[in-house]
């Protein structure tokens, strides 16, 4: 059965634990969601793991036990109040919301010429930026969604390379908290009929260091 179809068909209380670097974060919310326009009673727990480390924080255990309390021995109604319980990385702190995402205010930015990631887009004619890719010499993976490792590393060394294109913003006024999806719209043109792109979210901290916070590979056949 796939995925898709198994989602339609359930009907029973799910309680899904993810982590923000875990390699199946993006397929536990992509199911919370589809069972919450079903009306099927679910709650997720995202918390600031990867996939391994998943049974090494106490809170799993604690609100999978309050589950089961709470749908098969109907003792405790704990969760009911809490349906939604993620980490917020950086802020460093729990919190509770009634549904996923929370309430939002989007805000567009754009990828200028010179390394600019700017709020102000890009006027007609600017020039494309260019980077050359060889495939004997693949970009590295540096932290992000695995199953073992993984997670939010210093990813500074990858501004050297000549495969990578790097757009920055002014120093921050104040903290920004990214919450729900983050979509990128890319116009784009290779040499290669096979080509893929690799896109990192990231954040420099007051000391110059850079850390991955969310990222996604898209393979292309032009």
């Amino acid at each position: 059965m796939q995925l898709g179809e198994a989602l339609e068909r359930a009907d029973i209380p799910m309680f899904l634990v993810g982590g923000w670097y875990d390699v199946f974060a993006p397929q536990t919310i992509e199911q919370c969601m589809r069972l919450r326009e079903r009306n099927t009673k679910v709650a997720p727990l995202m918390g600031p793991w990867n996939h391994m480390r998943v049974g090494q924080d106490s809170r799993v255990y604690q609100q999978s036990f309050e589950w089961l309390e709470e749908h098969l021995a109907k003792r405790i109604q704990g969760i009911k109040k809490r349906p939604v319980q993620y980490f917020v990385t950086g802020a460093n702190e729990w919190r509770d919301v009634q549904r996923w995402p929370p309430p939002t205010v989007s805000q567009k930015l754009y990828l200028r010429y010179g390394g600019r990631l700017s709020s102000e887009e890009s006027s007609t004619g600017e020039n494309p930026s260019v980077f050359a890719f060889n495939p004997r010499q693949p970009t590295p993976t540096i932290g992000g969604n695995l199953l073992l490792g993984g997670g939010a590393a210093n990813d500074g060394t990858l501004a050297v390379r000549s495969d990578v294109l790097i757009f920055t913003t002014e120093v921050l006024e104040k903290d920004v908290e990214i919450s729900g999806k983050v979509i990128v719209e890319l116009s784009h043109s290779s040499d290669n009929p096979n080509a893929g792109l690799f896109i990192r979210v990231s954040e420099v901290d007051a000391n110059g260091q850079s850390h991955n916070t969310t990222r996604n590979l898209q393979a292309l056949t032009l």
